[in-house]
């Protein structure tokens, strides 16, 4: 749960830790300037509470954007990012630029109010400062209109809980700072507020986009060209967005396209003024060019009205709802027929098993035999009375039994030796024939 932990004492910003708690803190609310009272128990943190009245929510937000304003408008030190002469120079860093003096909420024009202008002599620069919404498209028109270089510093994260050197390091960090406008570059500007962002899809023939504005159709763009950057679409020239991010828009677009095909053969660099902009359905209908010459072009973004018209006109699937499918019981007979089956079956499977079995045991039965066979031959004209062992080919240690002087297995044998022993056939007769005491 977020705690308001800031109010408004004196028209300056108080934390709870060091006002008394109850009523005596004297303190409003920083949105809606209601009276508050600081709760200061033992069970929830130290936080103020609206007094004999809901919670308006947004305490919280608005303390933030009072405190940011107070210290930007009294450390005068604010990033400033670098600003690009061509699509291609956002490589570049800025620098940390410190003012001579600061003017909070000055109306720059009739429907424009910064948060905080400073200015440095001549010069100045507009700082808004995001904490729940960042700068919409149509204030970002009138600040191109009007010429006035801004910048947008990120607060959003800082809502639930903030401090003042929070705050002061977010105002130096150029990962949360962006340019929203420049007049030394309003041709790139120009394509930013009058383009369309437009999701880039990759397939086999390369990379490309939906729905054209030229052509209605898909629209195919190559990645790099022979200079290193990217390449223009080959229905209406636009450029990938990839080399804006770091100042045009959010790293979110990294796989957009900034796509103002409907502004057919506009030079951009002749742009003067955006005047009569029209948004439908979050897409720019129509637009006003007043270029620098003095002439007025009006743009319509044709090919987006065609695609939403048979968009509408194509008709909704038609829902089937499929039958509920019916689960036949069976009957006593079928399930004893089923059971039936399944015995044979298994049965079957039995047998087949133990006549597998029974071919196996045969055939190891005749390898053996062979086996025995061939190693026997390979032993008969050798000479058992020189002491070494007698292996055949299949390195099977044969003896001569010293009794009925057969050739056999070392295994047949209860001792041998050398060659020589007696085999167990032998052994057994002679145990037999022995009288008992």
């Amino acid at each position: 749960m977020e705690y308001l932990r800031y109010g408004l004492q004196d028209d300056k910003l108080v934390h709870i830790n060091d006002v008394p708690k109850g009523l005596a803190c004297n303190c409003l609310c920083p949105h809606c300037k209601t009276t508050l009272i600081a709760r200061k128990g033992n069970k929830k943190a130290k936080h103020f509470a609206h007094y004999n009245r809901a919670e308006c929510n947004h305490g919280t937000e608005s303390a933030l954007h009072l405190m940011a304003k107070s210290i930007l408008a009294q450390s005068l030190k604010v990033y400033v990012p670098f600003v690009p002469k061509t699509e291609y120079d956002f490589s570049k860093r800025g620098r940390v630029m410190a003012f001579e003096r600061a003017v909070p909420e000055e109306h720059l024009s009739d429907t424009v109010r910064g948060d905080v202008v400073l200015y440095n002599g001549a010069s100045f620069l507009n700082v808004e400062l995001k904490v729940t919404h960042a700068v919409d498209l149509k204030k970002m028109t009138e600040l191109f209109n009007l010429g006035i270089p801004t910048v947008e510093v990120d607060l959003s994260d800082l809502i639930s809980d903030f401090t003042t050197e929070q705050i002061q390091q977010r105002l130096l960090a150029p990962q949360y700072i962006r340019l929203i406008n420049s007049p030394k570059c309003k041709a790139i500007y120009a394509r930013l507020i009058l383009g369309e962002w437009k999701e880039v899809h990759h397939n086999s023939w390369g990379t490309y986009v939906d729905d054209c504005p030229k052509s209605g159709k898909r629209a195919y763009f190559c990645d790099y060209n022979r200079k290193g950057g990217p390449t223009e679409c080959h229905e209406c020239h636009c450029l990938r967005a990839r080399p804006a991010l770091g100042i045009l828009d959010d790293t979110e677009k990294k796989d957009m396209l900034l796509c103002y095909g409907y502004l057919d053969a506009i030079d951009f660099n002749e742009i003067d003024k955006i005047e009569c902009l029209k948004i439908e359905e979050n897409h720019i209908s129509s637009v006003d060019l007043l270029m620098k010459d003095g002439q007025t072009k009006r743009c319509e973004a044709i090919a987006k009205e065609v695609l939403r018209a048979a968009a509408k006109t194509v008709q909704p699937p038609v829902q089937v709802t499929p039958r509920p499918r019916q689960i036949r019981q069976p009957s006593l007979e079928e399930l004893e027929r089923r059971r039936k089956k399944e015995a044979q079956r298994l049965k079957n499977l039995m047998q087949e098993l133990a006549e597998r079995e029974k071919q196996e045991a045969a055939r190891k039965k005749q390898e053996a035999e062979q086996k025995y066979n061939q190693g026997l031959q390979d032993v008969q004209n050798f000479d058992f009375n020189e002491p070494k062992n007698r292996r055949d080919h299949f390195n099977q240690r044969w003896c001569r039994c010293t009794e009925c002087q057969g050739i056999k297995l070392y295994e047949e044998f209860v001792f041998a030796q050398h060659g020589t022993g007696e085999c167990q056939a032998c052994h057994d007769a002679k145990r037999k024939t022995m009288p008992l005491d």
